[in-house]
């Protein structure tokens, strides 16, 4: 039975890297953990993903090197409950603690081999290829939805923010909408001129001032707020969102 400081290194790793894979990709296909990465940002995500990496086995080397201090602790901190059978050999409890990931070209039609067996005409064989094709278009055009949302509840939360009474405005307000301005162009998938649209909007309308001006400036938060609503609307009339 490990105590939980033993671990927390890994969970820290685990959250920050899952949280930034999360902001710069769309899901695809429900109930995977595949997802979509824009070409534009594959650079950036293999740097940060190795540098996680690296960080996640330089962690096993100090666990490997601290292991034996952290079984004596446990003797000492359950006495007579100890028992060395609960606490796996250092290289066995090492091989459990994996961290993996994969950056693969998402494949299309054309490259997909659909010659299941040689009894198959190409009429069933261009029947396949459109079921899969129609399959391919919802899954992408779900995945998108999903951005949709994500500009819709973005550009929200910080309109409520600053329309409040004396608001609290932290720097993740504007860095949230910063990094969502920034991915938009490359999670296009489907090449709609709206959506770059908003993207340069959001940057001109709602992060045209400082962190400072908006927590001293109450005129200055009602013109972002007043911004802020317009994209709103435009999501919604666009794109359907919203109650």
């Amino acid at each position: 039975i490990m105590e939980r400081k033993l671990f927390k290194p890994y969970h820290k790793i685990k959250t920050n890297i899952i949280g930034y894979i999360d902001s710069i990709t769309l899901p695809y296909m429900n109930g995977s953990n595949i997802r979509i990465l824009g070409n534009g940002s594959v650079i950036e995500a293999s740097d940060v993903i190795r540098k996680a990496k690296n960080s996640w086995e330089n962690e096993k080397s100090l666990t490997l090197a601290a292991y034996s201090s952290h079984i004596e602790e446990a003797k000492d901190r359950l006495g007579a409950l100890f028992n060395a059978t609960d606490y796996p050999f250092a290289d066995a409890l090492l091989d459990k603690l994996q961290f993996s990931s994969s950056i693969r070209p998402m494949p299309t039609l054309d490259c997909m081999d659909f010659r299941f067996n040689q009894g198959q005409s190409e009429e069933e064989l261009d029947k396949i290829k459109e079921e899969v094709k129609e399959d391919m278009k919802k899954s992408l055009e779900s995945s998108v939805k999903e951005l949709h949302y994500r500009m819709h509840e973005t550009v929200t939360h910080m309109k409520n923010v600053l329309d409040k009474d004396d608001p609290r405005i932290f720097n993740s307000l504007i860095n949230k909408v910063h990094m969502l301005v920034k991915v938009i162009p490359k999670l296009n998938i489907m090449e709609d001129q709206n959506l770059n649209t908003l993207a340069v909007e959001m940057e001109d309308d709602l992060l045209c001032y400082s962190i400072e001006e908006l927590r001293e400036d109450e005129t200055t938060r009602f013109g972002v707020v007043s911004s802020a609503t317009m994209l709103i609307d435009k999501m919604e009339r666009i794109y359907g969102l919203g109650s």
